[in-house]
């Protein structure tokens, strides 16, 4: 018997709930509610109890808009040994910037055709906290809060695909493989580009179609490849169908259907079939156990103590089989024996004590030759930079400045905590302005560092006008004094 989710979603004063459950390899949704938030400080509850929902677990979906979602590459050692959960944490909680107290964080470990990378997430714990209690005060369970793009992904089904989800006030761009989202962004729905005289519809598609371009390049120039030539525009309607057509004019791709049929109640309207597909995708996910990062239930890190619990316990029985031996041998010989016992154990205890002496001042002199090796060649970096502003006819730089950031990290040996592996990450962040000969040669600057692939280009300015403000990212990693 097929088991039935709701799934909640609060975006920018309005608050939407869909009930449905997998029937064969479809969903059926039974029921779609809506209810408007007025004021800020209205109470959600009032809005839930309101819809009437059917008593049980519900699922929350967060909105890209509302969460940090960042993909990292997880290196061989780390996942060998369970390590990359905390080390994925770590770099959302360096790239958040903030104290991690006010935020949910979790993770998830993907298989994609470059080799292992862990997906992370971040949430405000109050929005999660509010709907908590929301759902409480109304009879209701919060059993999850999940990235919305997972549900965006589980309807591109295995292959991997880009999908975009066009909503009330905000679209979903998600490259999604295995039925997970393994890159996403959001862009504003009401934004357009291209001659004023063209229809609102047709301005918001176009800009559309640019966003997913740009989307795909920014991946690519992460590492991530697996977008492939799949491209699924969900819902129907004018707007779904402009988007899609835009899509292929850029792209040259045709877009093709989700993977996942929903069926709908008679009475929903094609537009807010359109707005609920996320919703219904959510089911998908949690029908099919797909892991998702969820940050009601998050992951945990492994257990490091098991390993060596699991040894103890070899060791003990390996003990009393030898004293079982001995008491058959005779118990002449096991007074022997527990001699021998001693003399070894005392013997072992002050050599482990002398290697640990020893190891601990190798450790200490390890890290600080790792902090002397340690450095930023700004000379290659600047040259590259100065190539490519001289590339464009006309483009001047205003400014350039430039700094770097360096940490030395170690990760312990497998069998033993020390010796292990020591790394060095620098990461230089150069940020440049200046002016261009017209828009179309700061857009044409921004494209050859993206080409260049030696940075990751974020635009701090607007993306029209002749005026360019880039930051650009470049990120080294060494092990041992050799790159990995």
């Amino acid at each position: 018997m097929a088991v039935r989710s709701t799934v909640i979603q609060i975006e920018r004063g309005v608050v939407r709930a869909l009930v449905g459950r997998m029937s064969g390899a479809d969903v059926r949704v039974t029921r779609v509610a809506r209810e408007r938030l007025h004021e800020p400080s209205q109470d959600l509850a009032s809005a839930l109890r309101a819809m009437n929902l059917p008593r049980g677990p519900v699922v929350l979906a967060a909105p890209r808009a509302d969460t940090v979602f960042k993909p990292f590459e997880a290196p061989a050692e780390l996942v060998a040994t369970g390590e990359w959960l905390s080390m994925a944490r770590l770099q959302l909680e360096r790239h958040l910037q903030t104290a991690a107290s006010g935020s949910l964080l979790d993770a998830m470990l993907v298989e994609t055709p470059e080799g292992p990378r862990a997906l992370a997430g971040a949430i405000a714990s109050d929005l999660v906290e509010r709907a908590r209690d929301a759902c409480r005060a109304v009879g209701l369970k919060l059993e999850g809060a999940e990235l919305q793009a997972a549900g965006i992904a589980a309807l591109a089904g295995e292959a991997p695909a880009v999908l975009i989800a066009p909503g009330e006030t905000t679209t979903e761009i998600v490259i999604a493989a295995g039925g997970v989202p393994i890159f996403a962004r959001s862009i504003d729905a009401s934004s357009g580009i291209g001659d004023p005289e063209l229809s609102e519809l047709d301005r918001v598609s176009a800009r559309t179609a640019v966003e997913v371009k740009r989307t795909l390049i920014g991946a690519r120039a992460a590492g991530i490849g697996a977008a492939s030539d799949r491209l699924i525009v969900l819902g129907e309607g004018r707007l779904s169908e402009s988007i899609a057509s835009a899509c292929e004019l850029e792209l040259g791709l045709r877009p093709e259907p989700a993977s996942i049929n929903v069926q709908w109640p008679e009475e929903v309207p094609v537009d807010d079939r359109r707005l609920f597909l996320p919703l219904a995708g959510v089911v998908v996910q949690r029908a099919t156990s797909v892991d998702a990062i969820d940050f009601v239930a998050p992951h945990r890190p492994p257990d490091t103590g098991a390993k060596r619990r699991q040894l103890v316990l070899l060791a003990l029985l390996a003990v009393v089989a030898l004293v079982g031996g001995a008491i058959v041998a005779g118990s002449m010989r096991l007074s022997s024996l527990q001699d021998e016992l001693s003399r070894a154990e005392s013997n072992a205890g002050e050599t482990f004590e002398q290697l640990g002496q020893f190891l601990a001042r190798d450790a200490r002199l390890s890290h600080a030759e790792q902090w002397v090796a340690a450095g930023q060649d700004w000379v290659p970096s600047i040259q590259t930079i100065s190539d490519a502003v001289g590339g464009i006819d006309g483009a001047a730089l205003g400014e350039l400045r430039g700094d770097a950031r360096v940490s030395v990290g170690f990760t312990p040996g497998q069998r033993v905590p020390y010796p292990g592996t020591w790394t060095r990450e620098a990461q230089a962040t150069f940020r440049i302005s200046g002016r261009g000969p017209d828009s179309a040669g700061a857009r044409a600057l921004r494209q050859a560092f993206l080409e260049d692939g030696a940075f990751h280009v974020l635009t701090q300015g607007p993306d029209s006008g002749s005026d360019f403000s880039f930051d650009l990212i470049r990120t080294s990693r060494e092990q041992d004094g050799g790159s990995p």
